[in-house]
C-alpha cells in the first residue's frame, strides 16, 4: 500500500502512515463476515440493570 504525505512536509510520518491505514477502502469479504458472538450486544443495559434493582428493592421494602 503506497503511503500519501498528507501534511505535505515532503516526508512519511508515523500520522501519514495511520491516516493512510485508516482511509484504507476495506474488502467487502472483510465486511460481511458474521459478527463473533463475542462482540454481539446482549440484551440488558444500564438501564435495565438499575431498574431491575431499584424494583427488587421497592419489593424487598415494602414486603417488611
Amino acid at each position: 500500500m503506497p503511503f500519501i504525505d498528507w501534511k505535505g512536509d515532503g516526508k512519511i510520518d508515523p500520522s501519514d502512515i495511520g491516516i493512510s491505514i485508516a482511509t484504507e477502502v476495506v474488502d467487502d469479504e472483510e465486511c460481511t463476515a458474521p459478527i463473533p458472538e463475542v462482540m454481539q450486544k446482549s440484551g440488558g443495559g444500564c438501564l435495565t440493570t438499575l431498574l431491575t434493582f431499584v424494583s427488587i428493592a421497592a419489593v424487598t421494602f415494602l414486603a417488611i
